[in-house]
C-alpha cells in the first residue's frame, strides 16, 4: 500500500533530515501569533459543511468537503517533526499531500515549494475551502509553509509548536507571511492521481 510504503520511508532518518519544511521560526510565532482559536469556534464552522447543501458539499476540483473536514479533524494533535510523514509525526507539507492523497486517491508534491507551483492562483479575498495557502516562514525568496483553507479565515496546518492544529489568517504572525493560494483544478486531480502514475494503496 502507498500509505504504508511513504510511511516506511519516513523512518529512514537519512530521509526525513532532508525532505521536508521547517514550518514556523518559533521565536517569531511566540511574538506574533496573537489570535487564538477556540474549538467552539471551529465546530461552529465544521458544522456548516455537515448541514451543507449536495451541491455545496464538494470543492470545484471535485474533493468532498466534508470527508477532508473528517480527516484533518482525526489528524488533530499529530506532532510536528521537520521531515515526518506518519502519525507519530508530521511536518506541513507531508500534512497536506497526506489529506489529499487519504480524501482524493491524489499525491501532490512534497514539500511546500514545489506545491506552491501547482494548481491556480487565487487572490486571499476569494480564497475557498480546500485551497492550499502559503507562507514564507524563514526566507522571503519561498514558500516555507503550507496549510489547508478552512474558510471565515480559519487554516488547518501542521505547526512547529502545536502540531496539526488551526490557526487564523488574521494573526499578526500569519498575516505578515502569507504569500498567496492555489486552487487544486480537475486537470491537477487526474495529474497527480496515484491511478494514473501506477501507484495503489
Amino acid at each position: 500500500e502507498l500509505l504504508k510504503k511513504l510511511e516506511k520511508d519516513s523512518e529512514d532518518e537519512s530521509l526525513t533530515t532532508e525532505i521536508g519544511d521547517k514550518g514556523e521560526d518559533l521565536s517569531e510565532l511566540e511574538k506574533d501569533d496573537d489570535v487564538t482559536i477556540s474549538m467552539e469556534e471551529f465546530n461552529t464552522l465544521w458544522l456548516s459543511f455537515l448541514e451543507a447543501e449536495e451541491e455545496q458539499s464538494y470543492t470545484s476540483a471535485g474533493v468532498k468537503k466534508q470527508e477532508l473536514m473528517d480527516v484533518i479533524m482525526d489528524w488533530l494533535g499529530t506532532p510536528y517533526r521537520f521531515g515526518g510523514t506518519t502519525r507519530q509525526r508530521i511536518d506541513c507539507s507531508a500534512f497536506t499531500q497526506k489529506m489529499f492523497l487519504i480524501v482524493s486517491d491524489i499525491m501532490i508534491p512534497r514539500t511546500a515549494r514545489e506545491q506552491v507551483h501547482i494548481g491556480k492562483k487565487v487572490k486571499k479575498s476569494e480564497l475557498e475551502f480546500g485551497d492550499l495557502i502559503f507562507f514564507h516562514t524563514y526566507s522571503r525568496r519561498f514558500a516555507s509553509h503550507v496549510g489547508i483553507y478552512l474558510g471565515d479565515d480559519l487554516f488547518a496546518h501542521a505547526s512547529s509548536r502545536h502540531g496539526v492544529t488551526f490557526a487564523s489568517l488574521k494573526s499578526t504572525y500569519y498575516k505578515k507571511r502569507f504569500i498567496g493560494g492555489r486552487r487544486l483544478t480537475a486537470q491537477d486531480m487526474v495529474k497527480y492521481s496515484v491511478y494514473k502514475n501506477g501507484n495503489d494503496h
